[in-house]
């Protein structure tokens, strides 16, 4: 028979975590981005 183990007193409630904000229903569109200006040749041109 093993003894009585002493009953631990219930742990404390932890605090909530607080909920994401939900995100709103309509979000703005980015305007479209400019086209860059294409890259200029890299290779060496003999």
């Amino acid at each position: 028979m093993q003894p009585n183990l002493p009953e631990f007193p219930p742990l404390p409630d932890l605090p909530t975590a607080p909920k994401p904000k939900p995100k709103p229903a309509t979000v703005p569109e980015l305007p479209p981005l400019p086209e860059l200006p294409p890259l200029p040749d890299l290779s060496p041109s003999n």
